[in-house]
């Protein structure tokens, strides 16, 4: 699940439209983000745990601003599926961000859509006795379908608009870098 908003001048709706484009062109597309709670490395053992497709919603902030809008547009060149061994981003595919701690899902579809999520369905894949908690720097998070309605540390704003929801291909998550 990933909390989004604008992006280095370009609006959700922008950003969706190109990413769709990305992945015609190129089969697939990353998308860039930057989360404590998401390393590449979660991502991935998340979608290699799941025997079913692994799916990203992506969610409204629960206020106005709540999405930090990023001013970055450099371009990032290369990208790693492991942090050792790194290849050029598939032409095809724009990049930008801060080279700095940045990571992307790597995403075979993505379609706008228009849905209400109730957050307190999730918890953390991490420790699924945890639940779903986003914040400042951390936006994006590895969850499953699990209840955390009855927890103390629950999101106190639930219910969340769903503005896409992405399809992941392998590697799933990958890191990002300039070359």
């Amino acid at each position: 699940m990933s909390v989004v908003g604008t992006h280095a001048g370009e609006t959700l709706a922008q950003i969706l439209d190109r990413k769709r484009e990305e992945i015609k062109k190129a089969g697939k597309t990353f998308w860039l983000y930057k989360s404590h709670s998401a390393k590449p490395s979660a991502v991935q053992k998340l979608a290699n745990s799941n025997p079913k497709e692994t799916v990203c919603l992506f969610i409204h902030p629960s206020t106005d601003g709540g999405a930090k809008p990023t001013k970055h547009e450099e371009r990032l060149e290369e990208f790693s599926s492991d942090g050792l061994s790194w290849q050029e981003v598939p032409e095809g595919i724009l990049v930008t961000g801060d080279h700095k701690g940045t990571f992307a899902l790597v995403l075979k579809d993505i379609e706008p859509v228009e849905e209400m999520i109730d957050t307190w369905d999730y918890s953390s894949f991490a420790d699924p006795s945890k639940p779903l908690k986003t914040r400042l720097g951390d936006s994006t998070l590895p969850v499953i379908k699990k209840s955390s309605e009855n927890h103390p540390e629950k999101m106190k704003s639930n219910i969340r608009k769903v503005v896409a929801v992405a399809k992941l291909t392998k590697p799933f998550g990958v890191w990002l870098r300039n070359s």
